[in-house]
């Protein structure tokens, strides 16, 4: 979870929190989306004080700081959605998030007035935050929920609109009293939502999966009845047996054991630096493609040192999260070796991180989870193919799998590496799709030529690198201050860029 800080009237996005213990007190915006919202993009760069949605995260944070809190949150721009697990995380997490909330703000668009003039109320009854899915979870969360019309006027708060809010919304009112949803059936808490919508038809699912307290992997493209099928499948479990709720208490524990380290640290870093519309070449090579769409495939990417690799990386990363997103059952992990980390970073790690990514996407408990309960009590070492056997297993858990193992060379345990890549690779499950970066390495060549057809590995090419290198060098050449002395000398900036890109040797 990330907040917004509002300080000296300026407003900045905060490091991704990933513990609940160091989340200071927040507030918490509720509203309906309009045609100029800010995402999380523009937020970054500051490009989003000109859109209209800029004006309604404004009033959050200078509400909440009257209200003595120094930080806010706003789903429009909180949230990277360009990433596809973050995006996951942040929808399971929303109940929580909202429930957590020290004040949740309801903005009313379409509702003018102020508790002083009570003409507002017939508008208020017709609101269209009130036929929204995401926003019964916004009322029924979070203790403390005040309401505000589009004039940013107090008109009430939960407890002063309880008869309006019930009358209106049909909810009972002890669900408005924040009373344990487990009190109510599972058939009276999807009767909240029959009459509301959602702009994507998945989320009228993935809206409700905190008003039955469970967790569930996103899959765009599967449509809303197979959405709603999977979630009244978890629901009734979560009621009636083994799964649901306690199946993702028990998930959350063993991540917890696993030790699982945040993945999208480095791919959100080289994001950041990528230059726009810079390495898709990898995209349109045939090696790739094949990769993607071939059963059993195993692809090595490497390139020399400086050549992008990990840009490159982060380009396939958000290739294959978008074509998981659109796959039902296609799914995803990957694991960045980082030389700075080495004392820590070994294969152990990468197999606990990879099992840690893939148990998100479990509906139910996994049979191979008995190994790693058995391995969480067993004192001492614990052997690597143990969690490699874990590992295999899980994997036949889903349609399709897509795994990204980025910085081989700079992992120090070479033979303990070699040895977990091995059985991995030479199981041929048709499901898995592996792809390794490394610098070139005549140990990994020796290696993946042992077992695997030239065609399973490409190498990043120079040629098209070029284009990407010059287009780097002229963006730099064109956004920062110290180089428009030479802005209007097309001549001498295209010189420097020729030199440039020569003296890179596609680096």
């Amino acid at each position: 979870m990330r907040l917004l800080h509002f300080k000296n009237g300026e407003l900045s996005l905060t490091d991704d929190m990933y513990n609940d213990g160091v989340i200071p007190p927040y507030a918490i915006l509720s509203h309906r989306w309009g045609d100029e919202e800010v995402s999380f993009e523009e937020m970054t760069n500051g490009r989003g004080k000109t859109k209209a949605g800029y004006d309604k995260i404004l009033f959050c944070a200078q509400q909440a700081a009257a209200d003595g809190l120094q930080h806010c949150w706003v789903d429009s721009c909180c949230i990277n959605k360009s990433n596809s697990a973050e995006l996951t995380e942040a929808i399971n997490s929303m109940f929580r998030w909202y429930q957590n909330a020290e004040r949740c703000y309801v903005y009313l668009a379409d509702v003018s007035g102020s508790s002083h003039d009570r003409s507002w109320e017939s508008a208020f009854r017709k609101s269209k935050w009130f036929t929204r899915g995401w926003t019964l979870q916004e009322l029924i969360a979070p203790s403390n929920v005040v309401f505000y019309s589009k004039e940013k006027e107090y008109l009430g708060n939960k407890q002063s609109l309880e008869g309006q809010l019930h009358e209106t919304t049909r909810l009972p009112i002890p669900a408005l009293r924040n009373q344990p949803l487990s009190n109510f059936s599972m058939e009276e808490r999807f009767s909240w939502a029959a009459l509301r919508q959602t702009g994507l038809e998945e989320d009228m699912a993935y809206c409700l999966l905190g008003i039955f307290e469970i967790n569930m992997p996103l899959l765009y493209g599967e449509g809303k009845i197979k959405a709603m099928a999977r979630l009244r499948k978890m629901a009734e479990h979560a009621i009636e047996g083994p799964s649901g709720a306690l199946l993702q208490q028990k998930l959350s524990g063993l991540r917890q054991w696993l030790e699982v380290p945040d993945p999208s640290a480095i791919p959100s870093k080289a994001i950041k630096a990528r230059v726009q519309n810079t390495d898709h070449w990898i995209l349109k090579n045939t090696a790739y493609n094949n990769w993607k769409n071939d059963p059993a495939s195993v692809l090595w990417l490497w390139g020399k040192p400086g050549s992008g690799k990990t840009v490159v990386s982060t380009t396939v990363l958000e290739d294959v999260l978008q074509r998981c997103d659109r796959s039902l059952g296609g799914v995803c992990a990957h694991f960045y070796f980082n030389y700075k980390d080495n004392h820590e970073e070994g294969p152990e790690l990468m197999l606990r991180s990879l099992i840690g990514q893939l148990s998100k996407y479990c509906v139910q408990m996994p049979g191979c989870f008995d190994w790693l309960f058995a391995l969480r009590e067993r004192m001492g070492p614990r052997p690597l193919h143990e969690f490699v056997e874990v590992l295999q297993e899980l994997i036949l858990e889903f349609p399709q799998v897509f795994i990204l193992i980025e910085g081989l060379d700079e992992c120090l345990q070479r033979p303990e590496l070699l040895s977990v890549l091995l059985p991995i690779i030479t199981r041929q499950s048709p499901n898995l799709h592996l792809l390794m970066i490394s610098r070139h390495d005549m140990e990994f060549q020796d290696f993946l030529e042992s077992f695997s057809n030239k065609e399973n590995t490409a190498r990043l090419e120079i040629g098209p690198h070029h284009q990407d290198i010059r287009q780097y060098i002229r963006h730099r050449l064109s956004s920062e201050s110290r180089f428009r002395k030479w802005a209007g000398d097309a001549e001498l900036r295209q010189e420097i860029e020729d030199h440039l890109v020569e003296k890179t040797d596609g680096q």
